[in-house]
């Protein structure tokens, strides 16, 4: 799932320097959770990390610690960091091409769709740079969450959609309209109030 807003509520805005994602583990729906507020290429970052959490069967938060030294400890949060990175940024791939682009840092991260943060990290873990290099340019580096352009009803229908997926929430009108599902039973699946669902089946006003 993903979402940027507390609920349905498109003014109460899901912080990124609070959590970036989290999972949750379990042998029947498992449940991955990914903050939408963030740049898209962290987002990727933060779905396969929250994907190993699942595979090694432990539950988590993700709020990485950019300044944390990669490979300074060994714990599950570095251990999901790190097979991210492998699975995003593999290493053979990642040596080669950092030759190709003469150690670019911003074509490495256009190359890779990964964040410059991811690129840093990778280079650091590698060898490519030094310690001292890759704290300054950690600093360097400016963070801002991802940006939401426009506002007001229309941005409540694609939260909507983004959180259960365009294709079941289409599912779910186009079974009410046919009288498939009561308009209830579609506005508790879809987490809407009643009236605000009905008008959406209707095609009328927000």
């Amino acid at each position: 799932m993903r979402s940027g807003v507390v609920g349905n509520d498109v003014g109460r805005s899901l912080s990124v320097d609070e959590f970036q994602g989290f999972a949750v583990t379990d042998d029947l729906a498992p449940v991955i959770f990914v903050n939408s507020q963030d740049y898209i290429a962290a987002r990727i970052f933060t779905l396969i990390h929250e994907l190993v959490h699942l595979w090694i069967g432990q539950s988590g938060v993700s709020k990485p610690d950019e300044l944390e030294i990669p490979g300074s400890h060994v714990s599950v949060e570095t251990f999901c960091n790190a097979v991210a990175a492998e699975v995003l940024v593999p290493e053979s791939e990642f040596l080669n091409a950092w030759e190709t682009c003469e150690g670019s840092v911003f074509r490495l991260a256009t190359y890779f769709r990964v964040s410059r943060l991811v690129i840093l990290r990778r280079a650091f873990e590698l060898g490519r740079v030094t310690r001292e290099y890759f704290f300054t340019a950690i600093g360097q580096t400016q963070y801002a969450p991802h940006k939401r352009k426009g506002g007001g009803r229309g941005d409540y229908l694609v939260n909507v959609a983004n959180r259960h997926s365009p294709i079941f929430t289409d599912s779910v009108i186009a079974d009410v309209r046919t009288g498939g599902t009561l308009y209830r039973d579609g506005a508790r699946l879809l987490h809407m109030r009643l009236p605000t669902f009905t008008r959406l089946v209707q095609g009328g006003e927000f």
